[in-house]
């Protein structure tokens, strides 16, 4: 199987913030995350504070630092580069040099960067040996040399004086561990001033005023140390310096670990309180008094200081400033699928949560009340349940009037006031033209607020309307179009026309061929017939032209949704972009300025994206847009009438933040149910807490059982029937034990049995087997082993497995998957002999051992497996070991299986392989690893807050085509996109192709995506289809 990469929600751990061009009015920030950049632009409209995200840009190699130089930004690489860039978007590269010779990316030589204020000088350095000098002329062109450190001297901090050739380092001696302050000229390495300072220093700052004069300030432990070159001044501090900022006028913010905030005077020296704030990792000061916080633990805002140039100033507080927020999840330390929801735990500290994420647009539903009893009976009095016809005999409209619903035989107002020139027979079509509500029915057209009607001489079972044209269509294919007086100003003949959607100054008619397939024509106004023809292989269902895309959406019965773009001329895009298919014909609805499509499931499509709505579609038979609003009606099977308000057409997915007292650790899914392990502290001082979860009762708050002090829950299994197995260590006794619970009350845990273990290590997974219906536990120890108990806690299993120490374990119906965070994962496997009825247990193991950190069972015989470095491996058991046959085993030394009776020496256990089917790098540690009820697909998170998916993608074409696209996209992205370093090492990438990658084609220039299609002879809307359906297919 091969897979599409792609990211729900990108990681959200801001690593450092760059302010960029700026006026008085709108500040704009280079936000560098893990493996992404973005552009964040921040204006002040009136005392409110607007926040803009920008284009994301994607990293090829993590970027260390990113610092200022002149007009231009320098940045430094993961892999030891210096890239100069322009400083405004797309950060166009200018030149990209080679920092250090002979590192591998793997060393990571660059921990400090600092330059000259007016970019003359920049420095990087590593924690030890050499540092290099990077010396610019007036064009910003970098000149590199080294300089040396003595090799036993430990690098803390680098910054740069008043004097441009002059830099100052914090620095201490491996020996000793004496810490000292150097001052250094890079022109000649000589070394300028040497100041002993204590020991527990932290860091060493420089700032400067915008007169270009600077002051070095010390922090310690315990202690604030101004003017380090200037005479020192000593202040107390009650905890650690964890941030800081400046101004221009040299006035130093620092804020202490406690949360604290202190201001410098530069003049005296003096330190005076100015409030408190959440613990902030990144402080960047922007224009008109507004300053950029990042949160280390929770989101990022805005404040609006009274005075950012006088912080010194008494008026000065950040407890009371406005804050606008910046919504960021920077720490999940795991999820799960509860049905169609994401339940995720995120936060540290005291800002924890538990949040669930919902794949859905923002949307209220509302019932719209009308008496059916009174309608039914004096509008349409021989049917009692609209709901009895088949879905594509009913139509729903919804006019400024109020709400008519067509039946084959009648039309119905159920809500609203429509004169009497409404007809009772069936309505084709209503809408407005030439500035009045009007009635197609299957006779003739009715004016409803000026009474005037228009009979056909036969039957209608077409037509479209616009404010200024209608169009009808006879059963012989005769088509009419009518002006606003309701002549007929032009008539031809097109054989079986079915459909007609005015797009413009156009008009799109789509027929029916003897053989199943359909075309799509454009005519003129005066209905001739134009070059652009549309072949589809099954008939039309619907169509709708979105005019703000100038483009036309149709339906076909095979199930496929295709745009059709227009060019300023007027014909069609050859390329047809597929952006869904569905399962059921879908109906499409001109809604806000795209379209809404609802089949066996609801999108929007807004730009070259579907939005997923979360409606129960299976209860939809009919739906009508509402006019000039953000809202549509349904008709349900049970005859209720429903409102849709939808709130954002730009996001759909949803999060419900639920706060908790101790940090969330694991999810554990029963049905429709979730148990989430929370624990804060470790050892005698560890709470615990198990919250409880349940989607079918609503109780307000969400029930909770805590542990006393000094109990650690360490893990958590569910059992049929709402039982549930706890693991627990009591670090008062030395103890563990697991205890048995009924929980079929959610808000009482009614303990049934408990099984103690005295004086062994407390296991390191347990879970449920049912096909031995035992309880398995994996335990550390001289003799590492899995071990288990039947699941009423009784009686040991009937034997155990002595191999590697198990961290993970997940079950697929007879198959146990193993993972530990320091070993190979493995695979046992119940059997049984079709001839004889006997089991057999076998095992299989991956020949590379890996740091794994989650895993899941995708099927009997395939696993994903995440690890500590950010790589996702999917793994398979070999061809041999996966069917029931005969294993070509061998025997393993040191898998062992000790029988509990009748067996007093442990035999060799049969081993075999597990194959790699596929991996991907995502950069930053894996949490967790789910696959979605609802889509099938797999889904995974990050430490740092990333939410991604892999699409599977069965087809090869498809495959090889989006991996060419893939391929050629990157290496013009390398160029446009000064920040995009290509990596200088595979990561041993396969089988996975990186969509963020390939959606980049929407932002290169015209003559590279030009390049690109005609080297591929392939469509920029054909690869963009694509995507949209593959995305569509993984929404949750």
């Amino acid at each position: 199987m091969r897979y599409l990469h792609t990211t729900i929600q990108n990681s959200q751990k801001i690593l450092q913030c760059i302010s960029l061009d700026q006026n008085e009015q709108e500040g704009m920030v280079l936000e560098i995350f893990r493996n992404y950049a973005q552009v964040l632009l921040i204006e002040k409209i009136n005392q409110e504070v607007q926040i803009t995200r920008h284009e994301m840009y994607p990293f090829g190699v993590e970027i260390k630092h990113v610092v200022p130089i002149g007009s231009h930004l320098a940045v430094i690489t993961n892999d030891c580069h210096l890239m100069m860039t322009e400083s405004t978007p797309p950060f166009k590269r200018v030149s990209c040099d080679k920092l250090y010779k002979g590192n591998t990316p793997t060393s990571i030589p660059i921990a400090h960067c600092a330059a000259s204020t007016n970019g003359e000088f920049l420095v990087c350095c590593g924690y030890v040996g050499n540092a290099v000098v990077a010396s610019f002329d007036s064009e910003d062109k970098p000149t590199i040399k080294t300089i040396k450190f003595p090799e036993n001297f430990i690098i803390h901090s680098a910054v740069a004086t008043e004097m441009p050739e002059y830099f100052a380092f914090l620095i201490s001696s491996i020996e000793t561990n004496q810490k000292h302050i150097i001052k250094i000229d890079v022109n000649d390495s000589k070394l300028f001033e040497h100041i002993e300072v204590d020991n527990d220093s932290r860091e060493l700052i420089s700032v400067f005023n915008n007169e270009g004069y600077a002051k070095q300030y010390l922090f310690t432990d315990h202690k604030f140390k101004a003017g380090v070159f200037q005479g020192v001044v000593e202040v107390p501090i009650e905890a650690p310096v964890a941030s800081y900022f400046s101004n221009m006028a040299g006035e130093l913010a620092y804020q202490l670990t406690n949360g604290k905030i202190y201001v410098c005077d530069p003049k005296d020296f003096q330190i005076t309180p100015r409030g408190e704030l959440p613990l902030i990792s990144h402080f960047c000061p922007l224009p008109n008094d507004l300053l950029l916080c990042v949160a280390e633990h929770g989101d990022a805002f805005v404040v609006q200081v009274a005075h950012t140039s006088g912080l010194c100033n008494n008026s000065i507080n950040f407890e009371y400033f406005p804050r606008t927020p910046i919504p960021l999840m920077p720490v999940i330390s795991n999820a799960q699928f509860v049905e169609n929801d994401m339940v995720v735990c995120s936060g540290v500290g005291k800002y924890t949560n538990i949040v669930t994420i919902s794949n859905t647009i923002p949307h209220t539903i509302s019932q719209i009340d009308y008496n059916q009893q009174e309608y039914f009976s004096r509008n349409c009095p021989t049917f009692k349940q609209l709901s009895k016809f088949p879905n594509h005999q009913l139509q729903l409209f919804a006019l400024q009037e109020g709400i008519l619903v067509s039946t084959p035989k009648a039309t119905v107002s159920v809500t609203g006031s429509f004169s009497k020139a409404l007809q009772s027979q069936k309505t084709i079509k209503a809408g407005v033209f030439n500035g009045e509500t009007v009635q197609i029915h299957d006779h003739g057209i009715a004016c409803l607020t000026s009474g005037k009607q228009w009979y056909s001489d036969n039957i209608l079972v077409a037509a479209e309307i616009t404010n200024d044209m209608i169009v009808v269509c006879e059963p012989t294919g005769d088509v009419s179009l009518l002006g606003t007086d309701l002549t007929v100003v032009a008539k031809t003949n097109i054989p079986a026309a079915k459909c007609f959607c005015f797009c413009d100054e156009l008009l799109a008619v789509a027929s029916d061929s003897d053989k199943g397939t359909a075309i799509i024509t454009i005519y003129s106004k005066d209905l001739t017939p134009t070059d652009n023809v549309l072949q589809l292989t099954t008939p039309v269902n619907s169509m709708v032209y979105i005019e703000e895309q100038n483009a036309l959406f149709a339906s076909a019965f095979s199930g496929n949704v295709n745009k059709y773009a227009f060019d300023n001329l007027g014909n069609i895009v050859q390329s047809t972009q597929t952006i869904l298919t569905t399962a059921v014909p879908a109906s499409l609805l001109k809604f806000h300025d795209s379209v809404l499509i609802i089949a066996d499931k609801v999108f929007y499509f807004f730009g070259d994206e579907l939005f997923a709505m979360r409606l129960d579609t299976e209860e939809i038979i009919a739906a009508a847009s509402l006019p000039n609003e953000k809202s549509f009606v349904i008709l349900t099977k049970n005859d209720k009438l429903q409102q849709i308000d939808v709130e954002n057409t730009e996001n759909d997915v949803n999060r419900v933040l639920f706060p908790v007292s101790q940090m969330p650790r694991r999810v554990i899914v029963d049905g429709k149910r979730s148990y989430i392990i929370c624990r804060s502290n470790r050892g005698l001082n560890t709470i615990s807490s198990i919250v409880v979860i349940d989607k079918e009762i609503n109780l307000g708050t969400y029930p909770t059982k805590t542990y006393e002090m000094g109990i650690e829950v360490t893990s958590l299994t569910v059992l049929p029937g709402h039982c549930i197995i706890v693991c627990t260590n009591n670090y008062h006794k030395n103890t563990w034990s697991l205890t048995k619970y009924d929980c079929t009350n959610p808000t009482c845990f009614v303990e049934i049995i408990s099984k103690k273990q005295f004086g062994l290590q407390s296991p390191q997974a347990v879970t449920y087997v049912p096909s031995q219906k035992a309880i398995l536990y994996s335990r550390a120890g001289d003799q590492s082993s899995l071990m288990g108990v039947d699941e009423d806690l009784k009686s040991d299993w009937k034997f155990r497995i002595v191999f590697n120490s198990f961290s993970m374990l997940t079950v697929i119906n007879n198959t146990v998957w193993c993972a530990s965070s320091m070993d190979r994962v493995s695979a046992i496997k119940f059997i049984t002999d079709s001839k004889t009825q006997t089991q057999k247990t076998i095992l299989a193991t991956e020949a590379m051992p890996r740091q794994a950190t989650a895993i899941v069972g995708l099927d009997d015989n395939s696993v994903a497996v995440g690890d500590k470095f950010g790589g996702i491996t999917i793994l398979r058991l070999s061809d041999d070991f996966a069917v029931d046959i005969p294993w070509k085993f061998a025997t393993s030394s040191t898998a062992l299986i000790q029988y509990s009776e009748g067996q007093k020496k442990p035999i060799p256990l049969d081993v075999g392989r597990i194959d790699r089917v596929a991996s991907f790098m995502v950069g930053e540690m894996v949490t967790s690893l789910m696959v979605s009820p609802a889509s099938k697909t797999l889904y995974y998170t990050t430490l740092l807050g990333q939410i991604g998916v892999l699409i599977p993608i069965s087809n090869e074409e498809e495959f090889n085509s989006l991996a060419s696209v893939e391929t050629q996209t990157e290496k013009a992205c390398s160029n446009f996109f000064g920040l995009m370093y290509p990596k200088a090492i595979d990561s041993g990438r396969m089988g996975i192709l990186n969509c963020d990658m390939i959606e980049m084609l929407r932002l290169l220039q015209e003559s590279d995506q030009e390049r690109i299609e005609q080297g591929l002879k392939i469509h920029k809307e054909a690869i963009m289809g694509l995507i949209c359906r593959l995305k569509a297919s993984a929404k949750f």
